[in-house]
């Protein structure tokens, strides 16, 4: 079995392998497709809006080579395909209480060469207007591509984007705090291109089985549900 080790960065965690090796990217842009469909009736052009913006707030912190490659091809809603994607999952198998899940691939050095994230649409309600009723689309996918970076919960403040729950209604996750941003500098510094378009990027739960040469990661959002009020007679 494959065990995960999590590592100090800054205020959160950033995930290492079995080896010790700290999980990142190493080349940049990240290039994922959307598949929009989804059996909530949300409005497709809204849902890649909304999964693009929740992307872009990480390529937007100042200092770091974050960068994104969305693509629109056509996206299977299976995992472990070698195609990195981003789908709703409306015959969720796993955990209900999770929003959503993040599964990253990566070498046995640390570098990470796909990710899935495959939303939970089988157990919650969906929204992108931050609703009461219903669970923030753009909220819960920001905090899923911190996880895509590599980037593991943020223990203690509950404002950070990198917490590790969200609640009804909650839109604080789409806007990355100083500790997000802390981490995401410190993991991703800018740095000048290379010959043939590469970066000069620094390397740096439970596992499962995957492709050949490649180590697997599972991370994902946890639904925090409002306590109902109690009735007495």
């Amino acid at each position: 079995m494959l065990v995960l080790l999590l590592a100090p960065a800054h205020a959160f965690e950033t995930l290492h392998n079995s080896g010790g090796s700290p999980l990142t990217w190493t080349e940049m842009p990240v290039r994922f497709d959307i598949n929009p469909r989804n059996a909530q009736g949300l409005d497709e052009d809204l849902v890649w809006t909304n999964t693009y913006r929740a992307a872009d707030v990480w390529a937007q912190v100042e200092g770091t080579d974050i960068a994104w490659d969305v693509g629109e091809g056509e996206v299977a809603e299976t995992a472990h395909d070698g195609q990195a994607a981003v789908y709703f999952s409306d015959d969720w198998q796993g955990d209900e209480s999770l929003l959503a899940l993040t599964s990253t691939w990566s070498t046995g050095e640390g570098a990470i060469v796909s990710f899935d994230i495959a939303i939970n649409s089988t157990h919650h309600t969906w929204a992108m207007d931050g609703g009461e009723g219903a669970i923030d689309l753009q909220n819960t996918l920001a905090h899923e591509f911190g996880h895509v970076l590599g980037f593991g919960h943020e223990p203690d403040n509950t404002e950070a984007t990198m917490w590790p729950s969200s609640g009804l209604g909650e839109t604080d996750k789409r806007d990355l705090h100083a500790t997000d941003i802390e981490g995401a500098q410190a993991q991703y510094p800018e740095s000048e291109a290379v010959e043939g378009g590469e970066l000069r990027l620094p390397l740096g739960c439970s596992g499962v089985g995957g492709a050949a040469g490649l180590l697997p990661a599972l991370l994902g959002l946890i639904a925090l549900r409002r306590r109902q009020p109690r009735t007495t007679s």
